[in-house]
């Protein structure tokens, strides 16, 4: 029983999400435009999958990770650190690929915004995109992203803090943060549904309509919120490592 729960802490979930970004990337930058077959549905199968298991073995994460962070200030200073570090260099990575990102992923009715003009496409492809272009530019919707992240990274510090030994306070603190996440593309006009889908954002937004799709892996989106997951999760047991240790 032991060995199964310290596997649903961070264990699985760690393997899960590298599962899934390494199944869903690949098949993005291998298939980019290859006909359905088996080889392709075999992949977002497998990658479904994976994307239920986050949602399931989340709240469990969220419970340790809070508990390890409850009334330990060595521990919580080294999760901010490496929190912050993680939403830096995802945010950059993301920013300034922005454009190969989106040569890669972007389909029939899903589109990441281009930042260089794309002779090739016609106005009506991406409404909305001299708008979003100028916000863009301002670096508002960077600064937004990373509003958003210090958001989280905030709430986790406080809750897991203070009140890390709550079970309900922690599963609350889950359901808060998914509630924000579903929103806060569309409150901040970074995600424009029209007749397609606009993606404008660095991660919020492909985090937002992906959670409109829980149980499938659904391109083009899906490919970075495992990004962010597994970035997530990743820092997460870097800041708790040295916890980790004397578990043993």
């Amino acid at each position: 029983m032991s060995k199964i729960i310290k596997l649903l802490e961070w264990k699985l979930l760690f393997c899960v999400t590298s599962l899934g970004c390494i199944l869903w990337w690949g098949h993005a930058i291998l298939n980019p435009s290859s006909e359905p077959n088996e080889y392709n549905l075999l992949i977002f199968i497998l990658a479904s999958i994976c994307k239920i298991l986050i949602f399931i073995l989340l709240p469990f994460f969220i419970i340790f990770l809070c508990r390890k962070l409850y009334l330990n200030k060595r521990i919580l200073k080294r999760c901010i650190f490496s929190w912050l570090l993680g939403l830096l260099i995802l945010t950059t990575v993301i920013s300034l690929n922005r454009d190969r990102i989106a040569n890669l992923l972007n389909n029939s009715s899903v589109r990441f915004y281009y930042i260089e003009d794309n002779s090739n496409l016609k106005p009506f492809h991406f409404v909305g995109r001299e708008e979003w272009l100028t916000r863009w530019k301002s670096g508002e919707i960077i600064c937004l992203e990373l509003l958003l992240g210090l958001i989280i990274i905030g709430c986790f510090s406080l809750i897991g803090y203070f009140l890390g030994k709550n079970i309900l306070a922690t599963l609350g603190l889950f359901a808060g943060i998914i509630f924000v996440l579903a929103i806060w593309a569309r409150i901040f006009q970074i995600l424009i549904l029209e007749y397609d889908e606009f993606l404008g954002g660095v991660f919020s937004d492909s985090i937002s309509f992906d959670i409109m799709w829980p149980f499938f892996a659904w391109s083009p989106v899906s490919q970075i919120s495992f990004a962010v997951c597994f970035v997530f999760v990743l820092t997460s047991v870097i800041g708790i490592l040295p916890s980790l240790r004397t578990d043993k």
